[in-house]
């Protein structure tokens, strides 16, 4: 994948829970915890059908959700992380610098791991209400229901949110 100048792209963390499964399966279904499920929900929210989802992996780096990852035991910043470095050359692969935007929705220590690559990353979540809910399942944010609406003038997330839906690319 290289990015479209034009495009919108949202990066969202990987979870500690994964997949109960030995074989590679596609990103997108690999992390089943609540956390990133609410990302992922807002992502494609604010992506729309133009934009472009991303899964940042603790292991693995900037994946496309349709990339065959196999479960791994790691967290950002853990020793056997993905390093700056990494991600930097991933981005010039990906054309992430191209990118009209680039949002960052999770914790602290993967939103930050983003801005590495692009310091101008949007980071529509305060960093301590996200690691809170990573933390704790979710509960510094609001539920996800059938609504959720990215606001360009704030830069702020309204939830509720639609169900996850697997992105055009752009």
């Amino acid at each position: 994948m290289t990015t479209n100048p034009s495009c919108l792209v949202v990066v969202v963390p990987c979870s500690a829970a994964k997949l109960s499964t030995t074989a590679p399966v596609p990103a997108a279904d690999l992390s089943v915890g609540s956390f990133h499920r609410l990302c992922r929900r807002a992502a494609h929210a604010i992506a729309g059908g133009t934009g472009t989802v991303l899964v940042l992996s603790a292991a693995h780096g900037f994946v496309t959700l349709d990339e065959p990852l196999a479960p791994y035991e790691l967290r950002m910043g853990e020793p056997g992380s993905v390093q700056p470095d990494q991600l930097r050359a991933q981005a010039e692969r990906l054309g992430l610098h191209h990118a009209r935007q680039l949002i960052a929705l999770g914790g602290r220590a993967y939103v930050d791991a983003v801005a590495t690559v692009r310091p101008d990353v949007l980071r529509p979540w305060p960093a301590a209400a996200a690691s809170a809910s990573s933390a704790t399942g979710c509960p510094a944010l609001p539920p996800p229901s059938n609504r959720c609406s990215w606001h360009k003038s704030s830069r702020t997330l309204e939830f509720a949110c639609p169900p996850i839906r697997r992105p055009l690319s752009c």
